[in-house]
């Protein structure tokens, strides 16, 4: 979801980073691995590091109400 509305706006790696913001506590709290998440949405690898950076951005940052899908 996050990738392809990404893709139509040409701002992919931003939206992975938001889909990273969003769910940062979620992966946090289960101690999920950020490659599997990427790896099991058919993304290619490199990818994981913009998850990353979103979970890192969260404590900052807070979403947009119309870019919460």
């Amino acid at each position: 979801m996050f990738y392809n509305e990404g893709l139509k706006r040409k701002e992919s790696n931003a939206f992975i980073q938001m889909f990273g913001i969003k769910y940062a506590k979620e992966i946090s709290n289960n101690k999920i691995n950020i490659k599997d998440i990427v790896k099991k949405s058919s993304l290619r690898e490199s990818y994981s590091r913009e998850v990353y950076k979103g979970t890192k951005l969260a404590k900052y940052v807070n979403l947009k109400e119309e870019m919460l899908f």
